[in-house]
């Protein structure tokens, strides 16, 4: 099957048998299987990375704002902000995969911290966007920062309020994304 063959690699080597492989966790895997082009495919790739990244910042801005304004500048600053072209420049397109996620890892967070009900739901999805985030970006980069924005986030969502409703919030949440 051609999709299963890199032929970019060693005179040619089976694409899914390599634990390593970008892309099996990721849109770019399901682009390579039904494409059966490696090139086209992350062509794809990069530029559904922009809308998708861009799409997830607008959903999290406008759930914090409820302005159409807003959640459109703040999704156009996200995807064009220095960071994101200097991988363009470098060459480091994998870290645009892993981009994507961070948006919706902070949209279901606060979902989780903030509304009433959902609790248990809204953090098993945060935990699994950090996962397909950690498989997304083979370089972790982008995770990393995630995590410790995240943990910040959390220290911060602490300090205001009730402090004993808020501890079994995010003392819930943190153990799910951690489990």
């Amino acid at each position: 099957w051609v999709a299963n063959w890199n032929p970019y690699l060693m005179g040619g080597m089976p694409f899914f048998a390599q634990a390593g492989t970008q892309g099996h966790f990721y849109i770019l895997g399901f682009l390579i299987v039904i494409l059966r082009d490696t090139v086209l495919a992350l062509k794809l790739n990069h530029v559904l990375n922009f809308f998708l990244a861009g799409i997830g910042m607008y959903f999290f801005t406008y759930y914090l704002t409820k302005s159409r304004n807003a959640s459109l500048i703040s999704a156009l600053v996200f995807i064009l902000n220095g960071w994101v072209p200097s991988r363009y420049a470098f060459g480091h397109l994998t870290a645009m995969n892993a981009y994507v996620f961070m948006p919706l890892v902070f949209l279901f967070a606060t979902k989780a911290v903030k509304e009433k009900n959902n609790l248990v739901r809204n953090s098993v999805i945060t935990a699994v966007l950090f996962g397909i985030q950690i498989h997304a970006g083979p370089d972790l980069k982008v995770f990393l920062i995630t995590a410790l924005a995240f943990g910040l986030y959390l220290a911060f969502f602490l300090l205001s309020g009730n402090l004993k409703i808020r501890m079994i919030k995010v003392l819930t949440l943190g153990v799910i994304v951690m489990v």
